[in-house]
């Protein structure tokens, strides 16, 4: 399969055109302005093809919440955007969350995957949401946080 990912920079924008209005905002817990810029050393995508054994890998970083209604106080979580397709499949699109003791933030970031309307939303059970959601912890030299996302698609 193949397997694409995109997601936001660690301050939460999306490089691509439908991104380019979205604001500066402020931090609902500090009221501190969050400045919402491209890094220009991060692709914001990447795209892999798994092994005979239906592996895959990515290094990338941890994405930034972002505002998606203000008004109703609505943020995104850290999440990323997964797109596989195989010969023979329907293409399926879905998006990982965040969470690990070891990540910064863990806690607010458990907040905002709890508000999000998106994995709170639709018909999914709570175990299902809880698989759209993955532990990282650290890998064993300490460099690098790790997570495990299994797809699995069906005709």
């Amino acid at each position: 399969a193949t397997i694409i990912i995109w997601q936001a920079s660690e301050s939460g924008r999306y490089n691509h055109k439908g991104d380019s209005a979205n604001q500066d905002f402020k931090d609902p817990r500090t009221g501190k302005t969050i400045k919402r810029t491209l890094d220009p050393f991060f692709q914001s995508w990447g795209q892999a093809t798994t092994n005979e054994k239906g592996e895959y890998e990515f290094t990338t970083i941890i994405p930034g919440f972002y505002p998606a209604d203000v008004a109703s106080g609505w943020y995104r979580p850290p999440h990323i955007h997964f797109m596989v397709s195989s010969t023979g499949y329907p293409q399926f699109v879905t998006q990982m969350y965040f969470r690990g003791e070891q990540m910064k933030d863990n806690t607010f970031i458990q907040e905002l995957n709890e508000a999000d309307l998106l994995l709170q939303g639709g018909n999914l059970t709570k175990e299902q949401r809880q698989k759209l959601i993955v532990d990282f912890s650290e890998s064993k030299d300490g460099n690098l946080l790790v997570g495990k996302f299994d797809l699995v698609i069906s005709k």
